[in-house]
């Protein structure tokens, strides 16, 4: 059975990279629900990934101009129904760059986990991206919202003070 936070994994190829006259390759395994397993899709058939002008290919252009494994900023993912943190590395061939494998990982276990821990009567835990958007929240009107925005919104100075330090890097 499949690792139950493995929720995609794919490789893609710099152009020719895969074979001399293929531009673009790169198959992706999706997780399939309904008939168990992964299903195969081909990124190529929605967009040029390796296209450093459409913000849809940063997961891509990001790792080829930095040439070095990186967690890539969480997302919502449409076809997953799910919160995402995406790993990504180089991969050679022949010592050439060739492209760029990754996997991504749902958060819905780790949230799970997350709110059965026992903080009190007034304590809960959330996770937020390093840029401080909610991908977990025991409120789901937080999630996908960024923390100065919900701070704003309900007038909490905390909030937006402890948010700022955590969007900062810093431990409060």
């Amino acid at each position: 059975a499949a690792h139950p936070t493995i929720n995609g994994l794919g490789a893609a190829y710099e152009p020719e990279a895969y074979k001399v006259g293929l531009q673009l390759y790169a198959p992706y395994y999706l997780r399939d629900e309904e008939r168990g397993g992964f299903k195969r899709i081909q990124v190529e058939d929605s967009y040029d990934y390796t296209d450093p002008n459409n913000g849809s290919s940063d997961w891509y252009t990001n790792v080829i101009n930095e040439a070095k494994p990186m967690w890539a900023e969480p997302y919502y993912g449409q076809a997953a129904k799910t919160w995402l943190a995406e790993y990504l590395s180089p991969f050679y061939l022949d010592g050439e760059l060739a492209g760029v494998v990754y996997i991504d990982h749902s958060f819905d276990t780790l949230s799970e986990f997350m709110h059965t821990l026992d903080l009190g009567e007034e304590g809960y835990s959330f996770i937020l991206t390093k840029k401080g958007k909610f991908v977990s929240h025991p409120d789901d009107t937080f999630v996908g919202r960024s923390i100065l925005e919900k701070a704003e919104e309900l007038d909490d100075d905390t909030m937006k003070k402890n948010g700022s330090r955590a969007i900062k890097g810093e431990s409060f």
